[in-house]
Parts: C-alpha cells; structure tokens; sequence
C-alpha cells in the first residue's frame, strides 16, 4: 500500500503545484485558461516525475536512462493529463462555465487513476536485466531513529 499512498502525496504536491501555477497564470499574468491548464499541468508532470522517480518507484529497477524514464513519463501521463485536463476544462469551464480551479480539481480526480496505471505498468515496470538500483530510496521506519551503543558495544535503537 506504500506506493499507491506515496503516489498520492506526490500527485497533491503536484496539483497544488499545479493550481498555483493555473491561478498565477490565468490571473496575474492574465493568460486564457486554455494554455494556463497546458502549462500549468506540464509544469506538475515534470515535478511529479522527478519524485516519482525518487521516492515512489525508486525501489525499482532501472529500466533504461532517466531522459528514456521521463519521455515515457511524459507520453504516458503528460499525454493523458494534457488531454483530459483540457477536454474535461473545455466541456467544465467552456460549456458549464465553472471557475477554473475547482474545474481544474474535478480534471486531475478523474484522470489520476490512469496516469497511476501507466507509470506502474509502463513508464516505472521492471524490464527483464534491469540492474538493482543501488539505493534505498525509502528507508525502514526504524532506520530513520538513531541508534545508541549500549556498553557492552552492541547497538540499540533509541525508544527500544
């Protein structure tokens, strides 16, 4: 259950991401809501991709280069996010005529499940030979609390 929850803490850093840059856009800079959906949703793929990449599959397998990783990446979810976010703007802000961010909110719930799909089963999958990443990319719980020798040298956790 770990990696459905950490996609979902990077996908809210990335929609709060996302609708700052939406607001920043269609009101301080004063663009139409059509190109600050397409730029503001980019801005969130390659926010989110880098996390993905550290924390949410980074136990897995390198699967080729980062550059091969994040064109994937942004095929995959860029495509489906780019394409939903403004479909699914144009029929709630164009035709309904709803506010753009809570629009923008309904947009990025809808398309979330998918994007999860892809990236697990395509951009961030285990190829057969794949070398192990050398790292750790979430540690255990209990190697985040420092261990203290004990006098007879052997080592314990702190609060154990």
């Amino acid at each position: 259950m770990r990696r459905p929850s950490a996609f979902v803490v990077v996908g809210l850093l990335g929609f709060g991401l996302q609708v700052a840059a939406l607001a920043a856009l269609t009101t301080l800079a004063r663009w139409h809501w059509l190109p600050a959906t397409l730029a503001s949703v980019e801005l969130a793929i390659v926010q989110n991709f880098f996390w993905h990449e550290r924390w949410t599959w980074g136990d897995r397998a390198a699967s080729g280069a980062v550059l091969s990783r994040f064109l994937r990446f942004n095929a995959a979810n860029g495509l489906t996010s780019l394409a939903g976010n403004a479909a699914l703007m144009a029929l709630l802000v164009g035709v309904i005529g709803a506010p753009p961010a809570p629009a923008n909110a309904l947009a990025v719930a809808a398309i979330g499940g998918v994007n999860y799909l892809l990236a697990d089963r395509w951009v961030f999958a285990v190829r057969r030979g794949s070398p192990p990443r050398l790292r750790d990319p979430v540690p255990p719980a209990e190697s985040a609390v420092p261990a203290i020798a004990r006098a007879d040298g052997r080592r314990r956790r702190c609060g154990r």
